[in-house]
């Protein structure tokens, strides 16, 4: 009997090695592939070269449009990736998003040095058949926040807007307004919760936050907003989803600046939900 249970637990201490070399050897090929990642990615701010290493449920038009615009924005402030650090971080057993599927995936992030300044990339990576694929990403800098702070205003024009009928425009600027006292509020990301689909599954709830976040700090507070105007496209098939979007955009007077800034909404039976939240800097008018 006792050598029964001495060959069992010798069993499962083979057993245990093997799940702790499984988890070191799935730790390192993820560090790996976003070591790798990072200088093709960041010398030249390639979104096409995202998109080929991206997770299924992100390859989408509209997905890629926004890594295009915040790499034109990034990457003109911050230029190209100089050095970077080795990854650090953990890997999981779960699922990092609720739109993604369980399994494996780890979070990292890496110190790089850009030719305007030191930053930090974060990657979280997901395990997708056999290999390793990128759900999310943020790029963090000084510098960023530094260029915004000494850009140079523009005395912002008032833009055209296809109108739209009067019970549609009260119903966007109801959902404007809810959207940006959440926005305004001590905690910013419930403002994601009324994202639709499409926009929850381009932008995470985190990278949400941090954006917010990074506002705040550079605006200060909100102290008044005047309404530019409201616009609609309907029966858009150009798009995806298809269907109606509106835009309502505002002129926002900050403690410490004074922004453009438009909101996004798509409609879903019969509902305006929250899609998008650009900003720029502008003179007060």
């Amino acid at each position: 009997m006792l050598r029964i249970f001495g060959l069992l637990f010798i069993a499962l201490l083979l057993m245990a090695g093997m799940g702790i070399g499984y988890w070191v050897h799935q730790d390192r090929q993820a560090r790996a592939f976003v070591a790798a990642s990072i200088p093709v990615i960041y010398k030249e701010w390639d979104a096409a070269a995202v998109m080929r290493r991206s997770a299924r449920t992100l390859q989408k038009p509209e997905f890629e449009a926004q890594v295009r615009e915040m790499f034109a924005t990034f990457g003109g402030h911050l230029g190209s990736v100089v050095s970077a650090e080795a990854p650090e971080g953990t890997l999981h057993y779960g699922r990092p998003d609720p739109g993604l599927p369980q399994g494996l995936y780890g979070e990292y992030s890496a110190g790089v040095t850009f030719e305007q300044g030191e930053g930090q990339i974060r990657f979280t990576v997901i395990k997708e058949q056999g290999a390793w694929r990128i759900a999310r990403f943020a790029v963090e800098s000084p510098a960023m926040l530094e260029a915004m702070r000494k850009q140079t205003p523009v005395k912002g024009t008032r833009p055209g807007y296809d109108r739209g009928p009067p019970d549609e425009e009260a119903a966007v600027l109801a959902a404007a307004e809810e959207i940006f006292r959440l926005i305004d509020s001590e905690v910013p990301a419930t403002a994601w919760n009324r994202g639709s689909i499409p926009f929850q599954q381009a932008k995470t709830k985190r990278r949400f936050e941090a954006e917010m976040k990074r506002l705040h700090e550079t605006t200060g507070h909100v102290q008044s907003r005047k309404l530019q105007g409201i616009g609609f496209r309907f029966d858009l098939q150009s798009v995806n989803p298809p269907g109606d979007y509106a835009i309502a955009d505002f002129i926002s007077t900050y403690s410490r600046a004074t922004l453009r800034e438009r909101l996004g909404f798509y409609r879903k039976e019969g509902t305006w939900q929250f899609s998008g939240h650009d900003w720029s800097r502008v003179e007060k008018e």
